[in-house]
């Protein structure tokens, strides 16, 4: 196996889905592993997702949810980004749940399972102010005029999405929340019921415990992680992801001499250089050429000159480090971390942004037992 690899601790895993459930106190929980399950690996998530309370997977397209078939899952899976047409028929032959998000798609799509002679569980998707999937509150109204016209699609749940489930003013949050308990009640007041009602992100887990109804959707926090780092930390996250690789070569650097690409990094004294094997081809951000650091036998160590596609540089001093050694980008060794959240604020981005850009050809390996 290629020795730059992630590596995921499934002992957090479970730590997080324990705190997650809870803190929702009942509530089902629907754990995303879309985009590879946020860089982890979904496959390889999905078999340890075990805990009583998850009820459902939450992807993003169709395609993770041919792979997860194939992979022998048969859990219920649902497609949280409203699919297309012309998706559907995949969909339903792979059994995968929808959420519906646009008014002209309902008839449509009772059309196509009718034609296959199968109902789609479907839940419908209601825009609540974040402006990007779902149905108005006045189409919402318009469609449970119509909903008994559509025999071949089982109307399982009602859903929507935080725009700020992480902001400490939830004024914004708290009118979402109040489009969404309207419609809600207007479905229940013509004695129509859902079997899930869910809202509830990462963030809103934590943030907005009103809007954890009957099941919830973590994504962030099930990998020990949340858009805020105080949350994870309030809530005793534990991070389930490390990125390791080792050193490939050591060789020494004289003074105003330069590695890499571009001369972006000329040497201000004689010490030598770590070569790992591991680089923006593998997701690592070009971004923090020069701006970043890593660990070797529990010490920081900058990374320096250009990150190339495959490989990057590390300037060890005159430290007593030897070839083979391992290396840490993001997890920690001995008594030091770098966390993702570091890393996406050198690199001016977010810690989703670093984690799900970690590419397929890294492997991971999951270990229980870890520390």
């Amino acid at each position: 196996m290629r020795n730059t690899f992630i590596e995921i601790n499934l002992n957090n895993l479970k730590n997080n889905l324990q705190i997650i459930a809870d803190r929702v106190n009942g509530s089902k929980i629907m754990p995303i592993i879309k985009a590879n399950a946020y860089g982890h690996g979904m496959v390889g998530i999905a078999k340890n997702l075990n805990h009583p309370a998850v009820e459902m997977l939450g992807i993003a397209y169709p395609s993770e949810g041919v792979e997860l078939r194939s992979a022998g899952e048969t859990r219920k899976i649902i497609i949280m980004i409203p699919p297309e047409l012309d998706e559907i028929t995949e969909v339903i032959d792979n059994k995968l749940d929808i959420t519906i998000g646009h008014l002209k798609y309902f008839p449509e799509i009772d059309k196509i399972a009718r034609r296959r002679g199968l109902r789609i569980n479907a839940h419908i998707y209601l825009n609540t102010g974040m402006n990007r999937d779902g149905i108005s509150f006045d189409e919402f109204q318009k469609l449970l005029g119509e909903i008994e016209n559509y025999k071949n699609i089982n109307f399982e749940g009602l859903c929507s999405h935080f725009a700020t489930s992480d902001f400490d003013d939830k004024s914004f949050a708290k009118e979402q929340i109040l489009i969404f308990n309207k419609s809600l009640q207007i479905a229940y007041n013509r004695n129509f019921k859902f079997k899930y009602v869910h809202f509830a992100n990462s963030g809103a887990i934590y943030n907005l415990p009103e809007s954890h109804y009957d099941m919830v959707r973590p994504g962030f926090a099930i990998y020990g992680l949340m858009p805020r780092q105080d949350f994870a930390d309030n809530m005793g996250l534990k991070p389930t992801l490390s990125l390791k690789s080792h050193i490939k070569k050591i060789f020494k650097l004289q003074k105003g001499q330069t590695t890499g690409y571009s001369m972006k990094y000329i040497a201000p004294r004689s010490t030598k250089i770590a070569v790992i094997p591991i680089g923006y081809g593998d997701g690592v951000p070009l971004a923090l050429t020069n701006n970043m650091q890593c660990l070797i036998e529990g010490k920081r160590f900058n990374v320096v000159g250009s990150i190339c596609m495959d490989q990057m540089f590390i300037d060890i001093d005159k430290e007593n480090i030897n070839e083979g050694e391992q290396v840490v980008l993001i997890g920690r060794q001995g008594g030091e971390e770098i966390t993702a959240y570091e890393l996406a604020e050198r690199a001016n981005t977010i810690p989703y942004n670093i984690l799900t850009s970690i590419l397929k050809r890294v492997p991971r390996v999951y270990v229980e037992n870890n520390v």
